[in-house]
C-alpha cells in the first residue's frame, strides 16, 4: 500500500517516520504550508486514493496496515481507548505552563511501569518518545537523578527502536551513566591433603616443625602402602584369609545405609494437570435493548448506554461504536451483550459489560450483530452441542473470553457463529451486516 503524508509547514514529521519503519510501511512526506493538521494519502493495490485527516486517525491507518502495527493500538478496547488519548501527546496529556511535554508528570506516570500502556510497546509510547525525545536529550547531567523513571523508560524504548528503519537516527540516545558490570571474583577452593597424609588429631603439616613434617609424611607413606590393623590381632593374611563373619557385618551395613537413604529422598512430585479447553458456555452472552445512549463526556469515540440485559436494574456499558454508528441508530437497538466481564473504568466511567459487534479485518466497518425480531432482553444465547451454566464473574487472569474470541466469526450471509454453531435465541440464529468478520 502506498503511503503519501503531508504536514504542515514547519511540523515534524519524525513520529509518522519512526511508525511507518516499525511496521514496514513505506512512506512518503512532504511539507504543505497551506495544511493546518497532517493529512494522509493511501492508495491500496486495485482501489483509488483516499485521505484522512488529523493526527490521530493518520496514526491509526499507518498502524493498521500491518498485524506487527495494529499490535500498536491495543490488545482490548480498554486499552485502545488509552493509547488513543496518548496519541496526541502532549496536546492533552502532561503539559506543562509553556505548552511543552511535562517531564515531572511523566516521570511520575512511568513509575513502576515498563510501558505507558499495558505490558507491551504500544503507540502510546512511540508518541510520547518522539515529543519528549528534544527535551530528554539536552538535560544536563545534574538532573537525570529527579527523572529516572523516565530516562529508563525513554531508554528502552530507544532501544526497541534500533535496527529496525533509518528514522530512529532522529532520536538521540539519552545519554545515561551506567556502571560497569564486575562479575564477583570466584573464590579459590581449598587444597585437599593427599590421601593417607592426614593423621586423625594430628596437626597439619604447615603448623608443624620441619622435622615432624618429614616423619609424619614418611609415616603416611608407610601407611598406604599397608593396611592398618587392629591393636593386639593378627594381619588378615595371618589367620588365614576371608573373614567370613567380618564379611557379613560390612553387608548389613552396606544395607542398612542404603534403606536410610532411601527414606530421606522424598517421591517424585505429581506430573501437573492438563489444561482443559475453555467452553463457550462459560461466557454470559444476553439479548439487550438500548435505553439510552449518549455521547462519553470525555473520550470522543466511546458511548456510554443504559442497556436492559434482564437484571433487576439496566447496566451501564461503554461501547467504542461513536466512529461507526450514529447517537440516533443506537437508540432503542437491540443488541447482543457480554455480561459477565469483570466491570472495568472506561475513560473514568465504570463499564458492566460489551456490546459484541462485527469488525472487518482493518477496522473500518464495525456494525453490533443483530439479535433477530422477536427476542427478548435477558434471553441467553445458546449454541447447539454445548451445555453448562455460566461463570457468575470471568477470572481476568485465565483469559477465558480471550480463547474463545478467535472463533467467534460471522459467515459469508453474515451470521454469527462459534467455531461454526449459530448464536441462537428462541426466535432464530443472530445476524450482523458485515460477513466474514471476527466477532468482539
Amino acid at each position: 500500500m502506498a503511503l503519501q503524508i503531508k504536514v504542515p509547514e514547519g511540523a515534524s514529521d519524525a513520529l509518522f517516520r519512526l511508525l511507518a519503519d516499525h511496521v514496514g510501511a513505506a512512506l512518503q512526506t512532504t511539507e504543505d504550508a497551506s495544511l493546518q493538521d497532517v493529512q494522509l494519502a493511501t492508495k491500496p493495490a486495485g482501489r483509488p486514493w483516499t485521505t484522512l485527516k488529523g493526527r490521530q486517525e493518520v496514526l491509526k491507518a499507518v498502524a493498521s496496515t500491518s498485524k506487527k502495527g495494529r499490535e500498536l493500538l491495543g490488545s482490548d478496547e480498554a486499552s485502545q481507548t488509552e493509547v488513543a488519548k496518548w496519541a496526541d501527546y502532549p496536546a492533552a496529556l502532561d503539559v506543562d505552563a509553556s505548552g511543552k511535554p511535562d517531564l515531572q508528570k511523566l516521570n511520575k506516570t512511568l513509575e513502576g511501569r515498563t510501558f505507558l500502556v499495558g505490558g507491551a510497546l504500544s503507540l502510546a509510547d512511540l508518541a510520547a518518545f518522539a515529543a519528549v525525545s528534544p527535551a530528554v536529550a539536552s538535560l544536563p547531567q545534574e538532573e537525570h537523578s529527579p527523572l529516572i523513571s523516565l530516562l529508563r523508560w525513554y531508554d528502552h524504548v530507544h532501544h526497541c527502536m534500533v535496527g529496525v528503519g533509518g528514522s530512529a537516527a532522529a532520536f538521540s540516545p539519552v545519554p545515561l551513566k551506567k556502571a560497569p558490570f564486575r562479575p564477583a571474583p570466584t573464590p579459590l577452593a581449598a587444597a585437599k591433603p593427599a590421601k593417607g597424609q592426614a593423621d586423625k588429631g594430628a596437626a597439619p603439616a604447615a603448623t608443624r616443625p620441619p622435622a615432624a613434617a618429614a616423619a609424619a609424611a614418611t609415616a603416611g607413606a608407610g601407611d598406604a602402602a599397608t593396611p592398618p590393623q587392629a591393636e593386639g590381632t593378627a594381619p588378615a593374611a595371618e589367620k588365614g584369609g576371608f573373614d567370613p563373619e567380618l564379611a557379613a557385618k560390612r553387608a548389613q551395613k552396606a544395607k542398612e545405609k542404603a534403606e536410610k537413604k532411601a527414606k530421606k529422598e522424598k517421591p517424585a512430585p505429581p506430573a501437573p494437570a492438563v489444561k482443559q479447553p475453555a467452553s463457550i458456555t462459560a461466557l454470559d452472552i444476553r439479548v439487550g435493548k438500548v435505553l439510552e445512549a449518549k455521547n462519553h463526556p470525555e473520550a470522543d469515540k466511546l458511548y456510554v448506554s443504559t442497556i436492559d440485559v434482564g437484571d433487576p436494574e439496566p447496566r451501564t456499558i461503554v461501547s467504542g461504536l461513536r466512529l461507526f454508528v450514529p447517537l440516533d441508530k443506537m437508540q432503542g437497538r437491540m443488541v447482543v451483550v457480554l455480561t459477565n466481564l469483570k466491570p472495568a473504568k472506561m475513560v473514568g466511567i465504570a463499564s458492566a459489560g460489551m456490546v459484541l459487534c462485527a469488525s472487518n479485518d482493518d477496522h473500518t466497518q464495525v456494525d453490533p450483530i443483530i439479535p433477530p425480531e422477536g427476542a427478548s432482553a435477558g434471553e441467553r444465547i445458546t449454541f447447539e452441542g454445548y451445555s453448562g451454566e455460566p461463570e457468575a464473574q470471568l477470572n481476568p487472569k485465565k483469559k477465558i473470553f480471550e480463547e474463545l474470541s478467535v472463533s467467534l466469526k460471522t459467515d459469508g450471509s453474515g451470521q454469527a457463529q462459534f467455531a461454526g454453531v449459530p448464536f441462537m435465541t428462541s426466535a432464530g440464529p443472530v445476524t450482523s451486516t458485515v460477513p466474514n468478520a471476527s466477532v468482539k
